[in-house]
């Protein structure tokens, strides 16, 4: 079988790369060919001239509106099947807007599976679009670490006592980087013994220029770059706690890596973060600023509770039980046509 993954043209260390190159790993090793593409909206032409030398049986889009709309406007569309992994931009933005509900839409309509991996939208899916709910797999996320060092407190000069806290996240107005540090801002002016940083690359440059600028007046707070996916581990490991203040999710990568390495989690909640934070289990979830600002307050002020949320869980999100059930999926829908 002959798969070819379509990925919107990001920095490979966003979820969509990251996702994207597990399915490579874990489908070859069931004997599946998989390459991937990366694309633009208006490269479709990219995808024909790709399908050609390439010679898919089936297509797998991750993102409905990013993958979806250069494979609509593709020669590739009637040729060969599609599934598609639904993305929190896709159900929680882009299927509500004029344009681009149309062409999620479109893609939903015609996919011969939609694939969610986070099992909160696999249960409000079908209520909100039962039209499409026939065909709605859920598949529970895998996760492979990787295992190269990085101390981010050696790196970064960052002292042992100091509460850290870790913002994984690219610099887009949907992860709201620039807003949490508003949120921090009322913890500073009690407390002096934090320090967030956050990591990702910038997506959005005027909102990334803005959040910069606010960066550097805080000394509280740095802005590190990018860390490579391969050492998001140690990175996760090396931090107090880990945060999420996304507007939505899909499927938070970085959540899921400080689920099974143990690290607690401060996350809004929204479904996406739900569906992987159990609240007092593994992280906490704040729906407000008050809540936020209480929660940081009790992590910062009580190791004993930042250990209690520490519980490693090595065996969750088995990456090959996700690639078994893509690679049956892919058979059903190959047998279908």
């Amino acid at each position: 079988m002959r798969v070819l993954i379509i990925t919107p043209r990001q920095p490979q260390e966003t979820g969509n790369g990251v996702t994207a190159r597990r399915h490579q790993l874990t489908l070859s090793r069931s004997g599946c060919l998989v390459d991937i593409l990366e694309v633009c909206p208006d490269e479709s032409v990219e995808i024909d001239k790709f399908a050609l030398s390439f010679q898919p049986d089936l297509y797998h889009l991750l993102h409905a509106y990013r993958s979806g709309a250069p494979f609509l406007n593709s020669a590739q569309l009637h040729k060969r099947p599609f599934v598609v992994t639904l993305t929190g931009t896709d159900i929680h933005e882009d299927i509500h807007q004029a344009e681009k509900g149309t062409t999620v839409k479109s893609v939903l309509s015609q996919a011969a599976a939609i694939i969610t991996q986070n099992r909160v939208t696999a249960s409000t899916f079908p209520q909100d679009f039962p039209q499409f709910a026939s065909r709605l797999q859920y598949i529970p996320p895998g996760i492979i670490l990787g295992n190269a060092p990085y101390d981010l407190r050696s790196q970064h000069g960052i002292p042992a006592d100091c509460i850290l806290f870790l913002h994984p996240a690219s610099i887009r107005p949907v992860k709201q980087n620039r807003e949490l540090l508003h949120l921090f801002d009322r913890l500073a002016t009690d407390r002096h013994d934090f320090m967030v940083v956050f990591c990702g690359p910038i997506l959005d440059s005027d909102y990334g220029g803005s959040f910069l600028d606010e960066v550097q007046s805080r000394p509280w707070a740095h802005y590190i770059g990018t860390i490579p996916t391969a050492n998001m581990p140690a990175a996760i490991a090396s931090a107090d706690v880990i945060l999420n203040h996304s507007l939505n999710e899909g499927m938070p990568n970085a959540l899921i890596e400080s689920a099974v390495i143990g690290r607690p989690i401060l996350a809004r909640d929204i479904p996406g973060n739900a569906a992987f934070v159990d609240h007092d289990q593994n992280g906490l979830l704040y729906r407000d600023a008050a809540g936020f600002l209480h929660q940081a307050e009790a992590l910062c002020s009580s190791r004993k509770l930042r250990q209690r949320l520490s519980q490693p869980h090595p065996e969750a999100y088995d990456a090959e039980n996700e690639a078994r059930q893509l690679y049956d999926l892919y058979n059903q829908v190959l047998a279908r046509k």
